[in-house]
């Protein structure tokens, strides 16, 4: 099975037809989004579609099944409703403002997170969370920046670190975070302050086989585990650490 990120099979707004060249048989998957919610498909070239009701008022699951064992070509054919359009935008603010009222119900119960939504764009977040205790960054606080697509909670928030990290799985220099439920393991149930545990969690348990910082992930890998938690310390310190006075 292929899974695919479909924004509307990454047709744009105008665009009737798609064509997918397809090597053998295979089922692509993804949500529907920007409006299309009529969709027929050449049945020469493909066995069928179906559609799942994921979330009321949120757009339904696409599953396109293919019965070739020898390279076809696949037409995929799209009305696009601007109505359509706009009710994900509606049920995305929805979500985001109940999130918004949750947030601050759990302030007292998760006091290591701290989310703030930006006074003019319910889109733009950003959090402080604590380093997890018993590791290098224990003591730390810091800053992630959420840029939330329209299309929430059916595509995952672009998170990054702001503040400076010493880590295997995070850019050094964007802050960009390597974590399968920011990409292809996202799921609805996920919100913004599950995220947030979710980062902590890697920050205590790095994964260094899929590193963006490699110089982090080659001292783990070598097993100079002291050499590591020496660096991430020392930036910890640097940039991370409450200032004094």
């Amino acid at each position: 099975m292929i899974s695919i990120v479909m924004d509307g099979l990454d047709v744009k707004e105008g665009v009737t037809i798609r064509d997918f060249d397809v090597l053998y048989s295979h089922c692509f998957s993804g949500y529907l989004k920007r409006g299309w919610n009529n969709i027929s498909i050449d049945q020469t070239a493909a066995g069928g579609f179906r559609f799942e009701e994921v979330l009321v008022g949120l757009p339904k699951f696409l599953t396109i099944f293919l019965c070739s064992c020898k390279p076809v070509l696949v037409s995929v054919h799209f009305e696009f409703s601007a109505a359509s359009s706009s009710k994900i935008m509606q049920a995305s603010r929805a979500r985001l403002f109940k999130e918004y009222k949750e947030v601050h119900k759990e302030k007292a119960v998760d006091p290591d997170i701290q989310l703030v939504c930006d006074d003019s764009n319910i889109y733009k977040w950003t959090a402080l969370i604590k380093g997890p205790s018993e590791t290098p960054y224990e003591g730390g606080v810091f800053q992630l920046a959420f840029s939330i697509p329209e299309q929430y909670p059916l595509l995952p928030p672009q998170v990054r670190f702001l503040t400076k990290i010493f880590h295997p799985n995070v850019h050094f220099k964007t802050g960009e975070i390597c974590l399968d439920i920011l990409k292809n393991a996202w799921s609805p149930a996920w919100t913004l302050q599950s995220v947030c545990r979710a980062i902590i969690a890697l920050m205590a348990h790095p994964e260094p086989d899929s590193p963006l910082n490699c110089d982090s992930g080659n001292l783990l890998r070598s097993g100079d585990v002291r050499g590591y938690r020496s660096m991430a310390r020392m930036y910890t310190r640097l940039a991370a650490m409450p200032k004094k006075g």
